[in-house]
């Protein structure tokens, strides 16, 4: 809209910074303010109690509806600015959880080391972890001839040796066949296993010893050395 100097007083084109008849600059208009409901956007008056657009009423705080909210949201592209940042971190933490998953799964079991177990006047190299059980040690004695047994344990797993000596004018060899089993090597030397009743024997000669160690699982024997 067209306005006039406020030095000489002459017409304006719409627009313009100065006047073309004096030069003077022209005062930009005044910026028309209004007010707008907080539940709908809508332009108000001043005067107004309620808004015409929505109903709201204007003198009381207004709720901000949850629809509102959401609206402004898709509106302002918030969501699309931080969905790649998003993505990457949920990417970064699910491959975190695989790896520490994998990890642990194909992580070794721990070395226990081994020790030895002496039985008599014999050794076996055995498992590091298991413990012997005081009462199970046990020496008999028959003439001239003893038998020294005595048992250990990891808490799951038992190893029960026993080591007898053989009376003079026995065949050892014939002692251990009569154990019974199947002739093969194990725990470095040659003998009979034997499966017996949920338990495994190994039972075999070494000069004037017969030496039977039973388990309660077979994989446990591989785990045992004849030392002598």
């Amino acid at each position: 809209m067209a306005g006039y100097c406020e030095n000489c007083g002459a017409e304006l084109r719409d627009g313009s910074k100065f006047c073309q008849e004096c030069g003077s600059e022209v005062s930009p208009e005044p910026i028309e303010e209004h007010n707008y409901c907080e539940n709908c956007g809508a332009s108000l008056e001043d005067s107004e109690n309620f808004c015409e657009n929505c109903g709201a009423d204007l003198n009381t705080p207004q709720v901000v509806k949850k629809e509102n909210v959401i609206e402004k949201l898709k509106k302002s592209n918030i969501l699309k600015k931080y969905k790649i940042p998003i993505i990457i971190i949920a990417t970064v933490v699910i491959v975190a959880v695989i790896i520490y998953a994998t990890l642990i799964i194909t992580a070794p079991e721990p070395d226990v080391g081994t020790q030895i177990a002496s039985v008599g006047l014999n050794d076996f190299i055995i498992p590091g972890d298991y413990r012997i059980d005081p009462s199970s040690i046990d020496v008999d004695y028959t003439g001239y001839n003893a038998v020294f047994s005595q048992g250990y344990s990891n808490g799951e797993e038992l190893i029960y040796i026993s080591v007898m000596n053989i009376p003079y004018g026995v065949d050892g060899e014939s002692a251990a066949a009569s154990q019974g089993g199947v002739y093969k090597t194990l725990m470095g030397v040659d003998g009979y296993y034997i499966e017996d009743d949920g338990y495994y024997s190994f039972a075999f000669v070494d000069g004037a010893y017969l030496n039977v160690v039973t388990a309660s699982s077979p994989y446990v024997l591989d785990q045992i050395t004849y030392r002598g």
